[in-house]
């Protein structure tokens, strides 16, 4: 529930408790994917490559190779994505970007600028929180959460509904069925006709 709210560090914290009652895959997935909610790649990976010895399901191939992308482990993640290719297609398309090294490190730089942001965001830092949402979209702005919450943020911030609809638009360009953005979109366009 806390890491769904945003919450990262509460989710791992009653994670953790329960890992040392339940040791079971299950509490291992979810303690990981807290930790890379949390930028602990490494201590992630730990996790993720327990859960790998008994279940090597997508969920947790992509999360071995997400961990060894973010610790700037190429050789690791271009050998595991090779060993285990033929068993996720979303790994194909990670094979793509880990063969061009430009395209790799733009897409740590753009993770770690977002991680960055939303860290200010959680603790209602939201000025500082869009700087770095901004330098994320200034590396790639085919994110459609990313383009959203700049948008929700300038527009809690007060800014002008001009400015803000962009950002909704771009959401909702990328992601066309998704009912918050649709919503967004529809109450900046409220917003500008009044």
């Amino acid at each position: 529930r806390f890491l769904a709210k945003g919450k990262p560090e509460k989710a791992y914290y009653y994670f953790h408790k329960v890992i040392f009652l339940n040791e079971t895959p299950k509490v291992f997935l979810l303690l990981a994917i807290t930790l890379m909610d949390m930028g602990r790649y490494a201590e992630a990976l730990i996790f993720f490559t327990k859960i790998e010895k008994v279940s090597d399901n997508e969920l947790v191939l992509i999360g071995i190779t997400e961990c060894n992308i973010m610790l700037r482990k190429w050789d690791e993640a271009i050998s595991f994505v090779n060993d285990n290719v033929k068993k996720s297609m979303k790994l194909k398309i990670i094979q793509e970007m880990l063969d061009n090294p430009i395209r790799r490190e733009k897409y740590v730089i753009f993770k770690e600028f977002s991680q960055k942001g939303y860290s200010f965001i959680e603790k209602n830092d939201f000025k500082n929180g869009l700087i770095y949402l901004k330098k994320a979209e200034e590396i790639s702005d085919q994110d459609a959460h990313l383009m959203n919450n700049i948008g929700s943020i300038l527009n809690s911030l007060g800014e002008k509904p001009e400015k803000v609809y962009p950002y909704f638009e771009k959401a909702l360009l990328l992601e066309p069925n998704n009912k918050r953005f649709k919503e967004n979109l529809f109450y900046i366009k409220k917003k500008i006709k009044k």
